[in-house]
């Protein structure tokens, strides 16, 4: 899960997208949009981030799309990309999804609620709290709970959405309305790199 502000710069960044862009959290705060596109789509991202910023309303979640991640490395990525305008003002969510799920648009669809929650209120907590980045430990700590219940509050959440990981969760739960991150419980606050930077 990755975040970004108006100007196309990641001010957050989850574990799971550190593992997977094989940099540390401050130095993909370092990182613009641009410098993950391919180059030869760089001439017209910014139209792309027009459109992107203007063409959606505030928490809409994108179907999933196939996108190359240009990385840092030089090579290239090919994954599935769920994006949200203004999950909070000012702030966009990318989640990439790796290895891409083939039918991932369809399994968004077949798994679709409009009119009813399939998640509890304590599901939908622990994913919350998955997305902001938090471990298992971290979220047993928060909720009072065991280690083993936050597992089980997963597995189950996985199974109810038929998730085939937890970013394939998050991103069924926010496309479903099951999930709003700029809701998160009490306590719980992003990591971002600007108060990071500002609060050492």
């Amino acid at each position: 899960m990755l975040i970004v502000d108006d100007e196309r710069r990641y001010v957050d960044a989850n574990p799971a997208a550190s593992l997977f862009l094989r940099l540390p959290h401050e130095e993909i705060c370092k990182l613009r949009i641009d410098d993950v596109t391919p180059p030869q789509l760089r001439p017209g991202l910014d139209a792309l981030w027009v459109e992107f910023l203007q063409g959606r309303s505030s928490g809409e979640v994108m179907d999933a799309l196939a996108w190359d991640f240009h990385m840092p490395d030089g090579t290239s990525v090919t994954v599935d990309l769920c994006s949200t305008v203004n999950f909070r003002p000012g702030r966009h969510l990318a989640i990439v999804v790796f290895p891409p799920a083939r039918t991932l648009n369809e399994r968004l669809a077949q798994t679709r609620v409009p009119d009813s929650h399939v998640l509890t209120k304590r599901e939908r907590e622990v994913l919350t709290l998955v997305a902001l980045g938090n471990t298992g430990v971290q979220i047993a700590e928060q909720l009072y709970i065991s280690p083993a219940t936050v597992q089980t509050h997963m597995a189950n959440t996985l199974s109810k959405l038929g998730a085939k990981n937890r970013a394939h969760g998050i991103a069924i739960a926010l496309q479903n309305g099951e999930l709003a991150l700029g809701d998160e419980p009490p306590g719980v606050r992003l990591l971002d790199c600007e108060r990071a930077q500002t609060n050492p």
